[in-house]
Parts: C-alpha cells; sequence; structure tokens
C-alpha cells in the first residue's frame, strides 16, 4: 500500500467516525454505516453469555463476550403470539 493509499484510508476512517457522531446522525443512519462495514454477525449463546463474531468487509473480525440482559429470547414462545 502506498503513503497516498494509506492516507486517503485513514481520512476515510476520520469521516466515517464523524458521521457516526454527527448530531443529526440518527439511528437509521448508524444502521447504514453498520451494514456498509460488516458482512454479518454471528452470535453463539452459552449460557448468560452472548458470544458475537463481527466480520468486517476488509476481512479482519472482531469476537466479543457480552453479558445477556434478559430480554426476550429469539425462539421463544410469546405470550402474545395466539
Amino acid at each position: 500500500m502506498s503513503a497516498e493509499e494509506r492516507q486517503r484510508l485513514l481520512q476515510m476512517g476520520a469521516d466515517l467516525e464523524a458521521a457516526w457522531h454527527h448530531p443529526a446522525a440518527t439511528a437509521v443512519t448508524r444502521k447504514r454505516i453498520i451494514r456498509v462495514v460488516l458482512r454479518e454477525v454471528v452470535a453463539h449463546v452459552e449460557g448468560d453469555q452472548i458470544h458475537p463474531l463481527l466480520p468486517w468487509q476488509g476481512g479482519d473480525h472482531i469476537r466479543l463476550t457480552v453479558r445477556r440482559t434478559g430480554g426476550v429470547k429469539r425462539g421463544a414462545p410469546s405470550s402474545r403470539r395466539r
């Protein structure tokens, strides 16, 4: 990667951060940003923890561990469905 290409990538990253934190950025805007930079989200649930894998469009990925908050469980029957 040339110095010019590297500088351009760094500038794009700064623009992305500015767009994310812009006062007019809505949840819709942030969701669009996420859809552009992530390929998918894969999560494994283990007890009270969720282990999401976040693969970036460029090929790198992040693994996280987050504590489950006790919200609605996917696939669980809802009392509202009848």
